[in-house]
């Protein structure tokens, strides 16, 4: 591990010492209009911007409360299946690792179907955002 990040960290320095101001600072053609907008502000200001976080804030909560409470379950499903490997036969071992794959591919489909929700209310918080 020290070796990549020493050799990422030399890749790095070498490559802004190859880099000619010149070419880092290019000047735009004159007439060139620049502006900046700032976003957050802008969706902080809108209205039902408010709303719109809760809603979003509230929905990641639940997720992650959710998936802790997954997660821990295959945790402790695993330390028991550990604890319990050496008295276990064949048969035991094979249906305890079947729970557990089972168990850690349900917390996968619930991760994506999260994922896929906080998806669709982000989209549906901007539309509402754009519609006002």
């Amino acid at each position: 591990m020290y070796l990549v990040r020493t050799t990422l960290v030399a890749f790095a320095a070498f490559a802004l010492v190859t880099v000619s101001p010149a070419q880092a600072q290019t000047v735009p053609p004159s007439g060139t209009t620049f502006v900046y907008l700032n976003t957050a502000a802008i969706l902080q200001a809108a209205p039902g911007s408010a709303d719109a976080q809760r809603t979003f804030e509230r929905e990641i909560g639940e997720w992650k409360a959710e998936l802790d409470l997954q997660a821990a379950a295959v945790d402790s499903l695993m330390r028991n299946y550990q604890r319990q490997e050496v008295m276990l036969s064949p048969q035991a071992k094979e249906q305890k690792g079947a729970e557990i794959q089972t168990l850690q591919q349900n917390s996968r489909t619930a991760d994506s179907s999260w994922k896929d929700r906080l998806s669709s209310v982000s989209r549906s918080c901007c539309v509402r955002f754009w519609k006002t």
